[in-house]
């Protein structure tokens, strides 16, 4: 007869999640009373206490904060981090919206591919030679416009598409740099 050992982790009032670590793979999390389960949310009828401010009552990772909606005082419960700002005299950001804003991805949208192969001799995928390295840089440049609503995902597909807000933004960042500044720089020194 083939023995099974069951450990259960002690609950702190840090972790208030308990997980059920098992040695034999016969059983499985599915097992699991359905208020004990780590993905299924508990209905609030069945008396169980509010989770927290994290996720199944997890402490919220450091440099995370809680979102709240407008007028309610109380958390929602979502998480999202901050994301680095733009700089719209930079030239390398520049680089990137210039990329971005293409012509080329106005009717189709645009993937990693796309832009790493316009991205290839800036100095942002420059130093780097492994192309899943291009493809992290790339997929966290997305991110960052993204968490500042410049571009959108397209559903269902791994292309992304310009936001209404991202087209002005990063036309003015351009408009900015190219024309504004100049004429502000040579006023100013003449």
């Amino acid at each position: 007869m083939r023995r099974i050992r069951i450990e259960r982790r002690v609950e702190s009032p840090v972790d208030r999640v308990p997980e059920c670590r098992l040695s034999a793979p016969v059983l499985s999390v599915a097992h699991a009373p359905a208020s004990r389960h780590p993905r299924r949310p508990q209905s609030p009828s069945a008396g169980a206490k509010d989770p927290g401010p994290g996720r199944s009552g997890r402490p919220i990772p450091r440099g995370w904060r809680i979102s709240t909606g407008p007028g309610d005082p109380r958390p929602t419960g979502r998480l999202f981090a901050t994301a680095k700002a733009f700089n719209p005299l930079a030239r390398d950001e520049t680089q990137i919206f210039r990329a971005l804003l293409g012509g080329q991805h106005m009717i189709r949208g645009f993937s990693n591919p796309d832009i790493r192969q316009i991205l290839q001799d800036s100095p942002h995928l420059k130093d780097i030679t492994d192309p899943r390295r291009q493809s992290a840089k790339v997929t966290r440049i997305f991110n960052r416009c993204h968490a500042h609503g410049l571009i959108a995902k397209i559903p269902h597909s791994r292309r992304w598409r310009l936001t209404r807000h991202g087209r002005v933004a990063m036309t003015a960042s351009i408009q900015l740099r190219d024309v504004q500044f100049p004429i502000t720089h040579m006023k100013l020194t003449a």
